[in-house]
Formats: C-alpha cells, sequence, structure tokens
C-alpha cells in the first residue's frame, strides 16, 4: 500500500539528496516523470519484459518496471513536498482487463495524464498517472509496491544529486 508515511519517506530522501535546494517547480516534476515514462519505453524498446528487473553497477536495479516506479516516486514526492495526504491500496482490477493496451498505448495515455496535470494544473491527473501505472502493473501481477520499496531502498544509497545533475 502506498500511505502517508511512504510519501513523507520518499520526500525526505530527496531533500536529504538536494533535489529541493531552491525553487523546484511544477514543470520541472512533470519533465522528470515524462522521463521517466521514457525510460520504460526504451526498456521495453531494448525487448525487456515487464517483469524483469536487472542492476546495473552499484546495485542499481533497471527494467520497465523500476522506471515507473520511478514515475510514481517523483509523484510521491512531490505529494510529500506539498504536503497532501495520499493512499492508495492494491486492488483487484476488473474493468481494467477487459481493456488490452499494448505497451506503447499504456506509456502514451499514462503520459497524457502527467501532461494534463501540467496543462490544468491538477494533482487529480497526477493522481490518475498514479493509479493508472499500479492497475497496468497490478493486471500483469507485477508487484509495484515491492519495487518501488526497492527502487527507493537503493535511491537512499545514491550520491548527492546523483553526481551533481541539475534537476
Amino acid at each position: 500500500m502506498i500511505n502517508q508515511i511512504m510519501v513523507e519517506d520518499i520526500h525526505k530522501n530527496a531533500v536529504e539528496h538536494g533535489w529541493w535546494e531552491g525553487n523546484r517547480t511544477f514543470g520541472e516534476i512533470i519533465a522528470l516523470c515524462h522521463s521517466e515514462m521514457s525510460e520504460a519505453l526504451e526498456e521495453y524498446r531494448k525487448g525487456k519484459k515487464l517483469s524483469e528487473i536487472y542492476f546495473e553497477k552499484a546495485g542499481k536495479p533497471e527494467g520497465i518496471s523500476v522506471e515507473l516506479a520511478d514515475c510514481i516516486i517523483r509523484i510521491l514526492d512531490y505529494f510529500g513536498y506539498i504536503k497532501i495526504d495520499y493512499k492508495i491500496y492494491p486492488v483487484s482490477i476488473i474493468e481494467f482487463k477487459e481493456i488490452n493496451y499494448d505497451f506503447a498505448e499504456f506509456v502514451t495515455r499514462t503520459q497524457l495524464y502527467i501532461s494534463k496535470a501540467y496543462e490544468l494544473n491538477s494533482l487529480s491527473y497526477l493522481k490518475g498517472a498514479v493509479e493508472y501505472i499500479f492497475e497496468y502493473l497490478t493486471y500483469f501481477d507485477i508487484p509495484i509496491i515491492e519495487i518501488i520499496n526497492l527502487k527507493h531502498a537503493f535511491n537512499k544509497t545514491r550520491s548527492y544529486k546523483h553526481g551533481n545533475k541539475v534537476i
């Protein structure tokens, strides 16, 4: 379950790693979410399976589902910054199972949620993006909470701003 404790811990880690120094704009968060979705698509283009997780140097987890978890982590970090109470519970998807989106279609629809969040300055669309990713992965029996926890644990070990990245 994604709960307020997880949201606060993710945001705390981002603060400790320098990501909230100065003014961070909503547009920056949106752009970074799009970046994570593009990274997920690149993993798919490489022929990786949705359930495949592999590890790069220094134990960094990689894979489609890890990049999708990164997108969720970025959104949850923002929710922690603006201090909204956010929870999502594991659900059994019934309606979603009747829809057969291919992966590129899923990425496009998720990015639409993210773009609409920016266009309309709407947290509802960011919440929708999280829930859409959650539903998609749940449909394929991908343990998204475990993957979020895996990536968040790795993020805690990373260097300050991951080697001085600008954003």
